[in-house]
């Protein structure tokens, strides 16, 4: 199963969820040898059938070396008139508390006994850091904590029209690299995509159909029949 996960407030306490972003359940017969393609020498670990495609991307995102990387980028471009902020200044003047305080927040900011003062000023800490990603990042889409990456899902057919579109889908390297690789691997006979149709996941649908896998795919974890998977074969490249 791939399932889209990330950092939301409920009940008074911070949602476990912040594996941010997508995950996939995989379930596979176990008669015969079975096919078992791969097209990565290390893909991403699947764990009780389960790949957090959520904690891979916000891994990347969180990584010490991505988050030096853009306050290196920061301190290069720091006299830009649009970078000319206090939170960026505020970075700057502690640029290896900052790195700290990321490092720490992104896994203390999940803990569901902290308490709502802190909760905030981790998250803050945290959107501060995609706010500085979306200034210096020259791909144009918006990213926040709360929510992965701003795109306009709404019509079905925007989605399967621009799911394999880079310019479009800001996921799609990821999926090539570190997901596809995982799922051609473990070679599974169902595959359960979580949450609604998305840029994410209707990419993923289109990879795999297209693929060499005989794998049966269906949406799972929404409210409504309107995203059942039957509702876009039309969309989807059928291998």
């Amino acid at each position: 199963m791939i399932t889209r996960n990330y950092i939301s407030r409920q009940t008074g306490e911070a949602n476990a969820q912040y594996n941010t972003e997508p995950a996939c359940n995989f379930f596979r017969k176990r008669t015969g040898k079975g096919k078992r393609n791969s097209i990565a020498p290390r893909p991403q670990k699947i764990s009780s059938r389960t790949l957090n495609a959520g904690s891979i991307f916000w891994k990347n995102i969180l990584s010490e070396e991505s988050v030096r990387h853009l306050i290196e980028k920061l301190r290069e471009n720091e006299l830009n008139d649009d970078l000319l902020i206090p939170q960026f200044a505020g970075i700057l003047a502690d640029k290896e508390r900052f790195i700290s305080n990321v490092l720490k927040y992104r896994i203390s900011v999940c803990d569901q006994g902290i308490g709502p003062q802190d909760y905030f000023k981790q998250l803050e800490t945290l959107e501060i850091l995609c706010q500085l990603r979306n200034a210096l990042s020259s791909d144009n889409f918006e990213l926040h904590i709360q929510s992965g990456y701003l795109l306009d899902e709404f019509s079905l057919a925007d989605v399967a029209q621009n799911c394999m579109n880079p310019a479009r889908n800001p996921y799609l390297s990821l999926i090539k690299r570190d997901i596809i690789p995982a799922i051609m691997s473990y070679s599974p006979d169902v595959l359960f995509l979580t949450g609604r149709i998305s840029l994410f996941n209707a990419a993923i649908a289109n990879i795999v159909k297209s693929s060499s896998l005989n794998t049966h795919i269906s949406y799972t974890q929404h409210s409504t029949e309107y995203y059942s998977i039957s509702k876009m074969l039309s969309c989807i490249l059928m291998a």
